[in-house]
């Protein structure tokens, strides 16, 4: 298997906006602390350092910060299910402590980039948050279908001068779980913005677009616009689209949707009670689940940076571990009960849950009496 390189295309806001620089909830201490906990190596600094500005906020580094957060963390609801508060918090002190100060877990998006929010601030990068919502189509293989605005995001700039250009913007979603770029990936919707994702072959990009449901009429042959118009249409309409290219397939499917809006700790904070205390039809709600990265051991990938090497893929859904390394899958286990189910979630996930805690999850849905049988297509994908 062969890395692909970093692509060379760069990416701006809507009107080529810069992004404030914004202080952290997070101190250089934290922040050293993080990086710490992440196996950084690719440089000596001090908490000093981090506090006066001599930490590199550039594109090198912010890559193997995401990468390492990748291979560092898991995505990680269990304290829904085996606490007996069924509530897992992310606010920015509980996530740094769960994580960071404890290693007892992981946490889902939010805690992932709320975590991530105030380091990258804290080591001197400009970046706001934003939220998408999922094409929950793509995960049962269906035809396209939106859920509500739950996933979050994060838009970053290079620290002051550090860079050709402040306006050059990217994405950063560190949340393992849905595929999405396990790298930066630049603000941009340019055919050549391909990053690849875990292995070669399955790949990320951008793109603009608009959903089927949406009642603005999108340009095209049939749109009654003109060519000036049928431009600022898209240019003020049309959402950014993640989408997503599975090994062996030839068509690139949405994952998510978003727009270049800035959204705030309030907004995280009402979906996330939605999601704690009146789950809808949702898989934290109704399953454990877990999902994580770790880099490939295969003698030719160790001498790689850690940037280009590739990843292996570990899941937990529906009571079935797999570890992959692309099609490969290298390791399978079906759980016959939920003692092997906790039992997976601590050694391949690195996940603390007491054996006095575990008798919580059964007031919850997710339950092991009540376990659901995957689909193909989730089989397939997980």
């Amino acid at each position: 298997m062969t890395f692909i390189e970093r692509t060379t295309v760069t990416g701006t806001l809507r009107g080529r906006a810069l992004i404030r620089k914004q202080p952290s909830y997070y101190t250089a201490e934290q922040a050293l602390a993080y990086l710490l906990r992440v196996g950084w190596v690719e440089g000596a600094y001090t908490a000093q350092d981090i506090a006066e500005g001599r930490f590199p906020a550039n594109l090198e580094n912010l890559e193997i910060v995401v990468r390492r957060h990748y291979i560092s963390f898991a995505n990680d609801t269990t304290l829904m299910h085996y606490s007996a508060e069924h509530y897992l918090d992310i606010t920015p002190e509980a996530t740094f402590k769960r994580l960071v100060e404890e290693r007892k877990g992981g946490t889902y998006c939010y805690g992932h980039h709320t975590l991530m929010l105030g380091v990258l601030r804290a080591l001197g990068y400009r970046s706001y948050s934003g939220i998408a919502r999922m094409n929950f189509g793509f995960f049962v293989g269906g035809k396209e279908a939106y859920q509500a605005y739950g996933h979050m995001i994060l838009f970053v700039q290079l620290g002051e001068g550090q860079g050709t250009d402040p306006a050059h913007t990217w994405i950063v979603d560190c949340a393992p779980g849905p595929p999405c770029p396990t790298l930066p990936i630049p603000l941009s919707d340019d055919p050549t913005n391909v990053l690849q994702h875990s292995v070669p072959g399955e790949l990320n990009r951008l793109t603009r677009g608009f959903a089927a449901a949406s009642s603005i009429l999108p340009p095209g042959s049939s749109a009654p616009y003109s060519p000036e118009q049928a431009a600022q249409v898209n240019d003020a309409h049309a959402l950014w689209q993640m989408e997503y290219l599975p090994l062996g397939k030839s068509e690139f499917m949405v994952l998510y949707q978003f727009s270049e809006q800035e959204f705030a700790t309030l907004d995280y904070n009402v979906h996330h009670y939605a999601k704690m205390f009146k789950p809808f039809e949702d898989v934290f709600s109704d399953d454990v689940v877990g999902a994580r990265f770790a880099l490939s051991e295969s003698d030719t990938d160790r001498r790689l940076p850690v940037t280009k090497r590739l990843l292996e893929k570990y899941t937990l859904f529906r009571g079935v571990f797999k570890r992959r390394l692309g099609d490969e899958l290298v390791e399978k286990i079906v759980c016959r009960s939920e003692e092997d189910r906790v039992n997976v979630l601590r050694k391949y996930f690195g996940i603390t849950i007491a054996d006095e805690d575990i008798v919580h999850i059964q007031k919850t849905e997710a339950r092991w009496e009540k376990k659901k049988e995957t689909t193909r297509e989730m089989d397939e994908l997980m």
